[in-house]
């Protein structure tokens, strides 16, 4: 799922210490830096946050560590 990225929710990811990103996912393989799966991560790492044109992508396979 994309959202757009506004300066709303990044406020409420930092005081609400929420984690989304492949980083704090227990299928990521930081070794290889890849998901256990396959999917592609380009849209679900934290660097993918930085860019201007960057929309908020929710992974269906997140699995908290």
């Amino acid at each position: 799922m994309k959202y757009r990225l506004d300066a709303a929710f990044l406020d409420e990811r930092k005081r609400f210490a929420l984690v989304h990103t492949c980083e704090h996912c227990a299928l990521f393989d930081p070794e290889h830096l890849a998901c256990a799966h396959g999917y592609p991560i380009d849209d679900h790492v934290e660097a993918s946050l930085e860019r201007p044109e960057a929309s908020l992508v929710f992974c269906k396979e997140f699995e908290l560590r």
